[in-house]
């Protein structure tokens, strides 16, 4: 449950929707150094969702034992 909640805040949706914005305002914009640093942008999102993903179950043994730390009796 805690894995689909992390994933839900890194969803591809929010990403796309946040970068589409962002996008639309580069094209106000002269110049080649906003489309690259748009570039980097998708790629750190890239990276930062497979992260989440690959590590989510590790990321919910993690928050599991700090809620448990904390004094609950269910994780």
């Amino acid at each position: 449950m805690l894995t689909q909640q992390l994933l839900d805040v890194f969803s591809m949706r929010r990403v796309l929707a946040m970068m589409a914005t962002w996008m639309a305002g580069l094209r106000s914009e002269d110049g080649q150094g906003m489309v690259e640093y748009g570039l980097i942008i998708a790629l750190i999102a890239v990276v930062v969702i497979g992260a989440v993903t690959a590590l989510g179950t590790q990321i919910k043994t993690e928050f599991c034992n700090i809620v448990t730390g904390l004094g609950a009796t269910t994780c």
